[in-house]
């Protein structure tokens, strides 16, 4: 059964939806408050997040920050669901990385088909590729990682992309095209270690987000100077 979470101070609001969602036999997990919204998402799988705007702890804004800034939900799809509507708000929501926005009052049947068109498209992320400006995701072994980064930073992308190869993850964070931190699931590797680890897998699939990312730069050097390091590191392994 599908798992949902409704994040919205109007407790009227949740119940509504949540009626909707429930006729679809999807199970529904409402907070009137952000913090513990994100307190539920660290210990708890969600298949989507349904996320007001204007709350009394956090906003809207800040939550979807966290979301996507975690690499366990970097990739939940996210629904702004507000009575802050206009094109502004809309494109601020869009540029945070989210799935998709609506305004209140909304249509119930609307939204239905809305998280539901969600929730099939993610159930198997790797089925499609999608269009580089929206996102994209393949193989590995079609592409390859480094060319795959080389891509982007030519590109100047922005937003995440993350490999899942033999039951490991890997989530880069990227600005401008550029890498500038990386962490690995279940693991104490993180940035330079976390990177040459994933070029390293030779299968797997990978997929991107393009939204904002914030934070600090940790690799501080472009693409080209880490596939190098990457390169002469192997080399010197393979002379030993």
């Amino acid at each position: 059964m599908k798992q949902v979470l409704i994040v919205d101070d109007d407790a009227y609001t949740c119940e509504i939806v949540s009626r909707i969602l429930a006729r679809e036999d999807i199970e529904t997990t409402s907070v009137l408050h952000g913090g513990k919204g994100l307190d539920l998402l660290a210990h708890k799988k969600f298949d989507a997040l349904i996320l007001d705007i204007v709350m009394p702890d956090i906003d809207g804004w800040q939550v979807i920050r966290k979301v996507r800034s975690t690499p366990a939900t970097a990739f939940l799809p996210v629904i702004f669901l507000s009575g802050r509507g206009g094109d502004e708000n809309r494109i601020q929501g869009f540029r945070l990385g989210a799935d998709d926005f609506m305004e209140k009052p909304f249509n119930k049947e609307e939204l239905r088909l809305r998280v539901m068109r969600i929730l099939e498209s993610s159930s198997d992320p790797m089925t499609q590729t999608l269009a580089l400006d929206d996102g994209f995701q393949g193989n590995i072994q079609d592409i390859g990682l480094g060319p795959l980064l080389t891509l982007f930073d030519m590109e100047n992308k922005t937003g995440f992309l993350r490999i899942d190869a033999q039951n490991q993850s890997c989530t880069f964070y990227l600005r401008a095209g550029r890498i500038v931190r990386a962490s690995m699931a279940n693991s104490d590797k993180v940035n330079r270690r976390a990177i040459y680890a994933a070029l390293s897998w030779q299968n797997g699939v990978f997929h991107f987000r393009d939204c904002e990312v914030d934070g600090e730069d940790f690799i501080q050097e472009n693409t080209s100077q880490l596939l190098l390091e990457f390169a002469q590191a192997l080399d010197e392994q393979n002379m030993l």
